[in-house]
């Protein structure tokens, strides 16, 4: 719904990024969980959308969705304890305060042939979409399923990849720090896996998740950060959903003459799905994705559109997931939905 040249998406907790006024006004039927909005800065461009910079409300709508997932509040301090997690008490640098970056790990049923390190969305946590995941039938039972936590933003208490900034300013240290993160998770499953080869590696995210995975897919495929430091994994496949890739001009421009980098492109493959009626991250932003991938030598890009499910994914977009999935990394069908 649009209040006040605000678009709302119809999901609850979902990120509101696009906005003609800094200043909402909300209906009286929705419940505002919390709201800051900067009334001293004019709404600005963001990847070339009306922008309000920090703005996040929940719908006290309470109707069963068919999605999957969403981006939503996160408890930074929560010490619940599940099956997998470890859990980690760091300080990061730019903060005052202690939280708690939690990584959650589901094992495969089956035989380990792949692992997959997920990445949620802005404000998320990796115990919601673990959660999700099991909930869902079994996408493979060759899977592992590694899923952390993304620290806390800079000037608010909710979790974050890296950081958004004002018109097309990117946040390359972020991006670069949480690059890391994934690669040293892939490192430790390289070790684990004794470096066979006969267990692949791929990253996935939702939302600003997916913005994170498809940067991270580029690392692997120039095989260095964007701060030029070597980028230590090479990744088999990656999945990106309701997202968008933060920096396409770079990866067309490094990409240009790199034969080797190009050679690794074609045996990469990437998954790209997104919601037509999407409210929080326009569709056009996957296409744009998909076909700047395309543009610089990634042969196997599939790009699946959805006419409903908003800022989410739906479970027609899983079992195309699980298809492909199954398919790019040679994994056992599911057979029996997880527990």
């Amino acid at each position: 719904m649009a209040v006040q040249g605000l678009m709302i998406s119809s999901m609850p907790r979902a990120i509101v990024l696009q906005a003609q006024n800094p200043v909402a006004q909300f209906n009286r039927t929705q419940r505002v969980r919390w709201c800051m909005v900067s009334r001293s800065q004019p709404a600005r461009s963001f990847w070339g959308l009306p922008f309000c910079p920090i703005l996040r409300c929940g719908d006290s709508s309470s109707g069963k969705r068919s999605s999957t997932t969403m981006e939503g509040t996160n408890n930074a301090s929560s010490n619940t304890t599940r099956a997998g997690a470890s859990p980690a008490n760091r300080v990061d640098p730019r903060f005052t305060r202690q939280y708690n970056f939690e990584t959650i790990i589901l094992e495969p049923k089956g035989e380990h042939l792949a692992t997959v390190v997920w990445l949620h969305g802005f404000s998320d946590s990796g115990a919601r979409w673990a959660t999700e995941l099991k909930n869902v039938d079994q996408l493979s039972p060759n899977i592992r399923w590694i899923i952390p936590t993304a620290p806390l933003a800079r000037d608010i208490p909710v979790t974050a990849w890296f950081e958004f900034r004002y018109g097309q300013e990117v946040d390359m240290e972020g991006l670069d720090r949480s690059a890391e993160t994934v690669a040293k998770l892939l490192l430790n499953e390289k070790t684990r896996a004794g470096g066979s080869q006969n267990v692949k590696l791929a990253v996935g995210g939702f939302s600003q998740g997916c913005a994170t995975a498809l940067y991270i897919t580029a690392c692997s495929v120039l095989g260095k950060y964007g701060n030029g430091k070597p980028f230590p994994i090479k990744l088999d496949a990656a999945i990106g959903l309701s997202g968008w890739m933060p920096t396409i001009q770079k990866l067309v421009s490094e990409m240009a003459g790199n034969q080797d980098a190009a050679e690794r492109a074609r045996k990469t493959s990437l998954f790209i799905g997104h919601c037509d009626d999407d409210g929080v991250v326009p569709a056009r932003l996957a296409k744009a994705s998909s076909d700047a991938f395309r543009g610089v030598g990634f042969n196997d890009v599939t790009l699946k559109t959805y006419p409903n499910g908003a800022h989410s994914a739906t479970k027609e977009e899983i079992a195309d997931i699980r298809e492909w999935i199954t398919t790019k990394l040679g994994l056992e069908k599911s057979r029996t939905p997880s527990n």
